[in-house]
């Protein structure tokens, strides 16, 4: 069975898809600080493992098993990333990017980036170009 790590797994589209990739057959491990708690999985919670922790700082041992990655963590919408735009920004474009790089440092052939939060960032953008120096595709 092929293990998830599903950052952002406890928030709106985060908790859907992690429903959705259990009836697959899938093994599921959510990253998620639980900023919003944890009620969107209060139907699954028996059957994926929990880390409750802060995308800007995944340590290892969280990769350990997995199989692909899929992003949809980050602040979601423009009043938080005014209220804060450094957290924003760290959340958004450099913890994704940091991810990414992660997982092609640990071999983890799969990464998928399913979140808008990253390219409407106050004021900041990924680029084509830094993607493509990861060797990521938009």
């Amino acid at each position: 069975m092929s293990k998830v790590l599903l950052v952002g797994g406890a928030g709106y589209v985060g908790s859907v898809l992690a429903e959705e990739l259990l009836e697959r057959g899938y093994a599921v491990r959510i990253l998620d600080r639980l900023y919003y708690g944890d009620i969107g999985l209060r139907d699954i919670r028996d059957r994926v493992e929990l880390v409750v922790a802060d995308m800007r700082n995944v340590g290892p041992e969280v990769f350990e098993g997995v199989d692909a990655l899929v992003n949809v963590g980050g602040l979601s919408n423009d009043p938080t990333a005014e209220y804060n735009p450094k957290a924003n920004r760290e959340m958004n474009t450099n913890a994704s990017l940091a991810l990414a790089e992660t997982c092609k440092k640990l071999g983890i052939r799969r990464y998928i980036f399913a979140s808008s939060a990253l390219f409407t960032t106050a004021g900041w953008a990924v680029t084509r170009k830094m993607c493509f120096r990861m060797r990521l595709r938009l």
